[in-house]
């Protein structure tokens, strides 16, 4: 009678059990992983915004020292009393920007027509500065937001194009 009790005692999870332990993980780790990509998001979003307006903050400085709009990314470097963030590029452009993040060819000049391309660290953003913009008029700096709809983000310094 003892050695009965005993293995019965013994028995370890039955296979029910245990698959609903592995469902129940499954879910968490599935809410888990959706949080995750939803900040991840938000957080890229914020960077790409808050690069915009350094952009812009510089541009509005450089028309204050100079009288007129930065129209090369050179002379976004040169502002004295504002500074781009070190891992912010301009580059203008004269293509027609789409909502795109590339990873190749980030040049700082050209017919690109990509929002954001983005090299290590490093961020180059399309600005319009050609017709009907002119360094008198101001500049368009693109960015695109996932969050907001997947649309392509304008941001503009002066009159904007």
């Amino acid at each position: 009678m003892l050695l009965r009790n005993r293995i019965t005692l013994d028995r370890g999870f039955t296979i029910v059990e245990l698959l609903i332990v592995i469902v129940i993980i499954a879910i968490l780790a599935a809410i888990t992983i959706v949080a995750y990509t939803n900040i991840s998001t938000r957080a890229a979003d914020s960077a790409y915004t808050a690069d915009t307006n350094a952009i812009r903050k510089v541009a509005e400085v450089y028309y204050t020292e100079n009288g007129s709009y930065p129209i090369s990314a050179a002379n976004f470097t040169a502002a004295t009393t504002a500074k781009m963030p070190s891992n912010v590029i301009v580059a203008p452009t004269t293509g027609t920007v789409t909502n795109t993040v590339a990873t190749t060819g980030c040049g700082t000049t050209g017919t690109q027509t990509w929002a954001v391309c983005t090299s290590g660290s490093t961020k180059t953003y399309s600005i319009k500065v050609n017709a009907p913009c002119s360094a008198t008029v101001g500049i368009n700096i693109y960015y695109p937001q996932t969050v907001a709809g997947g649309a392509l983000q304008t941001a503009k310094a002066g009159a904007g194009c």
